[in-house]
């Protein structure tokens, strides 16, 4: 009975501890994107929640810094979405910004657009400029988790500007629709589930994606994801979370 009673604080204070929030150690990690390496910095915490019987379960809230994906945003839209056709499309992406918009993020770019044909003339193939002319787009991006194994950013064209004889060509419906998926191509690229840890990245199901601002304009990921387990590897799948 002395014993008992003497293991039951132990036993306790055991539990207490097993049902308490973890904090996470700051995972460093990149994505990489083209010739562009992008720096992230994920932290959050892990709590248990209720299980079925045999199993343990737990939330995992994670936070990724977005910044250096900010920095770099235009070198990475530069390569996927310049252009430079002799008879068709030439398209030069200025400069472009990236920043939190509520539980979204907001892009704007500058763009410089020419439209070329090629004809005959005097037996040889020469190309015309048809239009040409700068104009600024804003790109709504929103994460989204997809049958919770997958984080895909969604893109809405918003606001476009244009001068010159691109006006009435950047708003029309099949231009942006063609550049709303180029954009959609090359932020494809940045597998955003690599902002898990490693250690549940292949059992998490993930329930919830949204940018914050993490600051002074810095884009934030947040990410929610539920992690269940057997019982008898609960313990361990702890001391990876926590870096033991």
């Amino acid at each position: 009975m002395r014993a008992a009673i003497f293991l039951f604080p132990i036993i306790l204070t055991s539990a207490f501890a097993a049902d308490r929030a973890i904090t996470l150690p700051v995972l460093r990690t990149s994505l990489q994107v083209d010739d562009q390496t992008v720096a992230i910095a994920v932290s959050g915490s892990v709590d248990r929640i209720p299980a079925d019987p045999g199993r343990s379960a737990f939330e995992v809230n994670l936070r990724a810094d977005l910044g250096d994906l900010q920095d770099r945003i235009t070198p990475i839209l530069r390569a996927e979405l310049n252009r430079d056709e002799r008879c068709g499309d030439r398209l030069a992406i200025g400069q472009a910004t990236l920043a939190p918009a509520a539980s979204s993020g907001s892009l704007t770019t500058s763009l410089h657009y020419e439209k070329w044909v090629c004809v005959k003339a005097f037996h040889k193939d020469l190309a015309k400029r048809l239009a040409g002319g700068n104009g600024t787009v804003q790109v709504r991006l929103t994460p989204r988790a997809i049958d919770g194994n997958t984080l895909r950013l969604e893109t809405t064209l918003g606001d476009i500007q244009a001068d010159g004889s691109i006006a009435e060509l950047l708003r029309s419906p099949d231009f942006a629709e063609k550049l709303r998926e180029k954009l959609t191509k090359a932020l494809e690229k940045l597998n955003l589930r690599q902002t898990i840890p490693p250690a549940v990245r292949g059992m998490a199901n993930i329930e919830e994606a949204s940018f914050a601002d993490a600051g002074n304009g810095r884009l934030a990921l947040r990410v929610r994801a539920k992690v269940s387990v057997p019982a008898a590897e609960a313990s361990a799948l702890l001391d990876r979370l926590s870096g033991k």
